[in-house]
């Protein structure tokens, strides 16, 4: 990985052995978080997967209505959330589908392996290049 060795040798390891034992005999655990970062591939934008959006919109949402009538209750888990933009997008296809219904609890869990684009997914602050694939009522009814 070629992120790793620049890493690497920016921070002034003699190569990936002693980083290693860095890695391994710190405490804090600082460096173990700094090597996912460093491994970590983080593409996403919004609306990326639109075939996987329609198919949770017009397919396993209406199962999920029938199934979850009587709790009303819906939880999703965004396993690799990147910074965020998977989540978010599932939560407006969620306020799309549900729309005006009353009582429906929904709630997405959004996790992700590298701590340092998780603190960008918490911000949610997105360009509008960023939110070039979204449609225009989204975007106006979403976003700031």
């Amino acid at each position: 990985n070629g992120m790793l060795k620049n890493y690497i040798l920016r921070n002034g390891y003699n190569g990936f052995d002693e980083y290693m034992e860095k890695v391994e005999h710190d405490p804090a655990g600082k460096e173990a978080r700094n090597l996912i970062n460093a491994l970590t591939t983080n593409h996403t934008y919004f609306m990326r997967e639109f075939e996987h959006m329609e198919y949770l919109r017009q397919v396993v949402l209406p199962k999920l209505k029938v199934k979850e009538a009587a709790r009303k209750d819906l939880r999703i888990w965004s396993a690799a959330s990147s910074t965020g933009e998977e989540p978010y997008t599932i939560a407006m296809v969620l306020q799309d589908f549900f729309g005006l219904e009353h009582g429906w609890d929904t709630k997405i869990l959004a996790t992700d392996i590298s701590t340092k684009v998780l603190q960008q997914a918490m911000l949610g602050i997105y360009s509008e290049e960023q939110l070039k694939n979204l449609p225009e009522q989204w975007k106006r009814h979403f976003f700031k």
